[in-house]
């Protein structure tokens, strides 16, 4: 994928949607939910939920730029069909294993964002995330359009593309997999992008300093940007978006995290990237230079150009 659209995100990354139902009785949801320390638990549901789902299930995007269900909307749905934590937990952890439209209880969410690829994470890790979803004590999610500002400005552009992208790019993921993710970033990503350009009165580009495609190479700007967003991580564990006056506009800098949907095509050889994916890789990009990531690192980032209104 040329760059990231989150993910489970986000959610996620990213994930679209977490939402399911189960029937069959999973003792070993029961053992981790009612044996492990609560404290520990939240804790370990929290930062797992962080790094695997917090790309798209963003409880601080603003309704227009979402990528997924808030975790509010996912806690009051999945108690509302499964009060107690167990059946909560199985239900949500079977959806994210195994998600179809027959098992979605957030009919709408669905159609609004699509239905998220199939998602292989260890039962532990979600049965932890599920756990920290039932208990956790979320905002209610921002329904405005977003404070007005030029930070808020650039970053409301770069979520409404990446909401584009992302939709799409689940689509792909669901219809083949990575290898087909593959393609649909070959060949279609960049017309999403340049049609958001034209849209949106603004240019909106995705680069990086290790690009897949060698057309995404950041600039010596850029290439700052992205080193300051990667200092950010490693001091504090988060990236925080730019905005810069450029000539007779503003030029904002978002960072472009991976996430555990992301590493399916930018983590490590042999491990995280199968081999179909990267001979796929391989053959669209000869000089690919993207994969060999973690959880949370800086990819690249968002650069876009806006004048104002």
């Amino acid at each position: 994928m040329t760059e990231s659209v989150f993910p489970f995100l986000s959610i996620a990354a990213l994930t679209i949607l977490l939402g399911g139902c189960g029937d069959s009785d999973n003792s070993s949801t029961e053992t981790v939910a009612n044996d492990a320390h609560p404290e520990q638990l939240m804790v370990a549901g929290k930062e797992k939920f962080t790094a695997y789902c917090m790309s798209c299930h963003n409880e601080q995007s603003p309704e227009d730029a979402r990528l997924a269900p808030p975790p509010l909307a996912l806690q009051e749905h999945y108690k509302e069909a499964y009060a107690e934590e167990p059946a909560f937990i199985e239900a949500m952890s079977d959806f994210v294993v195994h998600p179809s439209k027959e098992k979605a209880i957030m009919l709408q969410a669905v159609e609004k964002f699509g239905l998220m690829p199939a998602m292989g994470y260890a039962e532990e890790e979600l049965n932890q995330i599920a756990s920290y979803i039932y208990h956790g004590n979320f905002s209610k999610p921002n329904e405005s359009k977003g404070e007005s500002g030029p930070l808020q400005t650039g970053q409301e552009l770069a979520m409404s593309t990446k909401r584009i992208l992302g939709k799409n790019l689940m689509a792909a993921l669901n219809e083949g997999g990575p290898v087909h993710a593959v393609d649909f970033c070959n060949t279609k990503a960049i017309h999403f992008t340049d049609s958001m350009s034209t849209a949106m009165n603004a240019r909106i580009q995705r680069v990086s300093d290790r690009p897949r495609n060698p057309n995404n190479r950041a600039n010596e700007a850029e290439l700052e940007a992205i080193e300051h967003l990667k200092q950010q991580i490693a001091d504090a564990g988060q990236a925080r978006p730019m905005i810069r006056a450029e000539g007779d506009g503003y030029r904002f800098y978002g960072p472009i995290n991976t996430n555990a949907m992301c590493l399916q095509c930018h983590g490590e050889v042999g491990s995280d990237v199968t081999p179909e994916t990267t001979q796929k890789i391989k053959e669209r990009y000869p000089n690919d230079e993207a994969t060999g990531y973690g959880l949370n690192q800086v990819r690249g980032i968002w650069s876009i150009y806006f004048e104002p209104a």
